[in-house]
């Protein structure tokens, strides 16, 4: 039976669209698991950022193709997991969609079944530099792992 994983961050640029490709990547010998992404206050139709795109590139990804969505009902309707990367992401989705909150996690938290990390956030590397998005980039493909094995 498929499984629909949607990665949700703020713009729908950076974190959500790398989660993507890390998933896409990690999970192509799972043809049971498919997963998208959005934004929580995304415009359509943007690009992922250049150094989301280099850093993919380096591991393998190609980000190339992806364009911004803004989270909907219709995204949250079809999907049976939903990751978000931070506490902010989780209050907003409990704020303006509470009947979904059954299938919302905050990424970290799923990844290790625990409340104990010192950030359970998966911060936001726009605007920073390269380092920073690799940074980010291993953080989520860390989790990543974890998640697609639980799956």
């Amino acid at each position: 039976m498929e499984k629909k994983i949607l990665f949700v961050c703020t713009g729908n640029i950076c974190r959500s669209p790398m989660a993507e490709g890390i998933f896409k990547k990690l999970a192509l010998v799972r043809p049971d698991l498919v997963c998208r992404s959005a934004g929580i206050i995304a415009y359509n139709g943007f690009p992922a950022s250049p150094n989301g795109v280099a850093v993919a590139k380096k591991y393998g990804v190609d980000l190339s193709y992806h364009l911004s969505q803004l989270l909907s009902r219709e995204l949250l309707d079809d999907s049976d997991y939903v990751f978000v990367m931070t506490e902010e992401h989780m209050r907003a989705l409990t704020e303006t969609f509470p009947e979904y909150m059954y299938k919302v996690f905050l990424l970290k938290h799923f990844a290790e079944d625990s409340e104990s990390w010192s950030n359970p956030n998966i911060d936001d590397p726009i605007g920073g530099s390269e380092h920073e998005y690799e940074r980010c980039y291993l953080e989520l493909e860390d989790a990543i792992k974890k998640i697609v094995s639980k799956l």
